[in-house]
């Protein structure tokens, strides 16, 4: 599954509109959406979040490590955009993150739930259907960035 160029230029061009919530707001309404969404995916954040701590995004806001890894999510997502023209270093990244959530022992599934996740967020600052073009393209670029992940785990 590859981009065309029409759907790097749409991704790039939403991102831009996405990126000025600023790159630790995006990956909070990330995780926010995860953590909700997909409530099993909780025990995998031991490091960031209490067994207890609630997952309103205020109270995901006031926890300085939450924030931290939501800003390296909203940067991830930036980089992957970035290296779109860059295949070669577009899958050492992912592959680099495959690893890096080897390491934290998260389960391949959770790639597949992220990705509906990532598409309801960015529907929803877009202000867009999930059958709009760009929508469209964020899928297919899901596609490609879960592919790469997993292949690297």
């Amino acid at each position: 599954m590859s981009l065309t160029s029409e759907q790097v230029v749409l991704l790039r061009s939403s991102w831009q509109t996405i990126g000025k919530l600023g790159m630790s707001n995006v990956g909070l309404a990330v995780l926010h959406r995860l953590f909700n969404d997909v409530p099993e995916t909780l025990p995998f954040f031991h490091s960031v979040l209490s067994p207890t701590q609630q997952t309103e995004i205020e109270v995901l806001k006031s926890n300085a490590k939450v924030v931290r890894h939501a800003s390296r999510v909203g940067l991830s997502i930036d980089k992957i955009i970035n290296l779109l023209d860059n295949g070669e270093e577009l899958v050492k990244y992912l592959l680099f993150l495959g690893k890096v959530h080897v390491k934290r022992s998260i389960p391949r599934k959770y790639f597949s739930a992220m990705g509906p996740v990532l598409l309801s967020v960015i529907s929803a600052v877009l202000e867009k259907d999930l059958d709009a073009p760009v929508m469209q393209a964020w899928a297919t670029a899901y596609g490609v960035i879960e592919k790469g992940i997993i292949d690297g785990m």
